[in-house]
């Protein structure tokens, strides 16, 4: 058999949604009534708080929306800009390795090929002194040219040296200042033998510096054109190695912008998902007061239903004084009817018992029930329907 609900359970119900209002007895209809028109309010100014929240929860979802669409948007072109950067940073890493290389065997032939330039630079420079010495001092005291003393004695020094430096005899190299620097005419036969072993030494240096010079121009011109062809190369893969440097620079710095706007559009996800999640918080909150009240308004109703039943059942199992008293609180002519209703040997006893009672019995009822001034709506927070176990 189901058990009748507990009405200790239906006034804390009650009581957690109005907790300003004192449940401490029976409920007149009156104060029934003035409930449910004031849980009728709680539960539709909670209803139109909650349908305001549609519109700019609808804004606020449509916005988060955008926002993503613009995140993948950006994430693409993120990835695109990455992408680029990296093909770049191939092509720089291409022209570093061919610079390098470039580089590299301009060393190597520079470095393998120094000692025979500088031996091709030895020989133009000793051909470059004896055409200095043939054409210069030793011309002119073999032409007899007046000069000074100094200058003869420098002419003879100079003379001396280059045909020190080029291997000639001790005794031919002391002999160039008595033979030269005797006039053309009184030169006896021993100047002119001196003078022709002379020019036969310096004839025969000057051949050979020509000989050397004219085997190694072969070799030098091709070794002068592979340096050449080496600079060049250096200089093209250098340019190359640069502008790939600066391509790479310019793809990595529209990388990174493109990061920093996903991370920033990333944010504006974040901070509109939260304005939206608020906004779908207040509008539960307020589905909720609405709930609670409808929940409170089903309480109320089988409260009264409950108290209802039991003043019925009680109306039965209670004697007929006792009732008599009841319904002549409840009205005069309903006290009259009551009495009518007695037998006549009681009639007596019940108006007695109803005069002694009425003033304590009206007194109590109207104590039991405390109905404070209706609270504003706005003052009532909501709680949860409060289920104990039935009694």
């Amino acid at each position: 058999m189901e058990q009748a609900p507990d009405i200790a359970q239906l006034t804390a119900q009650l009581r957690e949604l109005m907790p300003d209002v004192e449940f401490s007895g029976c409920l007149s209809e009156d104060m029934a009534e003035q409930l449910r028109s004031r849980l009728a309010e709680i539960q539709k100014e909670a209803l139109e708080k909650q349908a305001t929240f549609d519109g700019p929860l609808a804004d606020a979802q449509k916005l988060v929306t955008q926002r993503e669409e613009e995140v993948a948007e950006a994430v693409a072109e993120e990835k695109d800009k990455y992408q680029k950067a990296q093909q770049k940073a191939e092509e720089l890493a291409e022209a570093q390795v061919e610079f390098s290389t470039a580089k590299s065997e301009h060393e190597k032939v520079e470095r393998l090929g120094r000692a025979e330039r500088e031996a091709g630079e030895s020989l133009r420079q000793a051909k470059k002194q004896h055409d200095m010495v043939s054409q210069g001092p030793l011309r002119k005291l073999l032409e007899g040219f007046s000069l000074s003393q100094k200058a003869e004695a420098k002419a003879v020094q100079e003379i001396q040296e280059h045909l020190q430096a080029i291997g000639a005899e001790k005794t031919l190299i002391a002999s160039v200042q008595g033979a030269l620097l005797a006039e053309p005419e009184q030169r006896g036969e021993f100047d002119l033998m001196c003078i022709d072993s002379i020019n036969e030494v310096m004839s025969k240096n000057a051949e050979d510096l020509s000989t050397k010079l004219e085997e190694r121009a072969p070799a030098e011109r091709e070794a002068n054109a592979e340096m050449l062809g080496l600079e060049a190369l250096m200089d093209v893969t250098g340019d190359k190695e640069k502008d790939a440097s600066e391509a790479h620079s310019a793809e990595e710095a529209k990388h990174k912008e493109a990061k920093a706007k996903t991370r920033i559009l990333k944010k504006e996800v974040t901070r509109l998902q939260s304005a939206v999640d608020v906004l779908a918080a207040e509008q539960e909150l307020e589905a909720g007061k609405a709930k609670a009240a409808s929940d409170a308004m089903a309480s109320l109703e089988t409260l009264v239903e409950v108290q209802s039943k039991r003043a019925a059942e009680e109306m039965i199992e209670e004697p007929a004084p006792k009732r008599a008293r009841v319904e002549v609180e409840e009205g005069g002519a309903d006290t009259v009817q009551a009495q009518e209703e007695l037998p006549a040997e009681k009639l007596p006893e019940a108006a007695e018992a109803v005069m002694e009672t009425e003033p304590k019995e009206a007194a109590s009822k109207i104590e039991q029930v405390h109905v404070p001034q209706v609270a504003s709506p706005a003052r009532v927070r909501p709680a949860a329907h409060v289920t104990s176990p039935v009694a």
